[in-house]
């Protein structure tokens, strides 16, 4: 949250630091997010909830559907594992999921499945 990953206690922010790179990766991604999004933490959360209600009407046919297929989570699923891809970047900040916005939901289903993400 607003460029912060917020644990339960040392031991899990320690085993996280150590050991889960392809969670820290997915977060910096969301901050280069935001940083396409003028540099505003709160418009990210804005256009993010903003994404999650225009999904509602697919909460029934997928499950976690509100978070799966908002447009921010696609891209940063989608390049977790490219650790190179949140330092690419570095200069205009993430803007694939504008690209992911503009997809039908149907055709961003497709797209989650495909991918494994979902």
């Amino acid at each position: 949250m607003f460029g912060h990953i917020f644990t339960g206690d040392q031991e899990d922010a320690d085993r996280l630091n150590a050991r889960f790179t392809y969670t820290k990766h997915h977060e910096m991604i969301h901050l280069r997010q935001a940083q396409n999004t003028h540099n505003s933490w709160f418009r990210f959360y804005l256009l993010y909830m903003w994404y999650s209600l225009k999904i509602l009407p697919y909460a029934r046919k997928a499950r976690k559907a509100i978070y799966y297929l908002n447009p921010f989570e696609i891209e940063a699923y989608a390049h977790t594992r490219d650790l190179t891809y949140a330092d690419s970047c570095r200069e205009e900040g993430a803007k694939e999921w504008r690209r992911f916005a503009k997809m039908p939901l149907a055709e961003r289903l497709d797209f989650v499945r495909k991918k494994n993400i979902i």
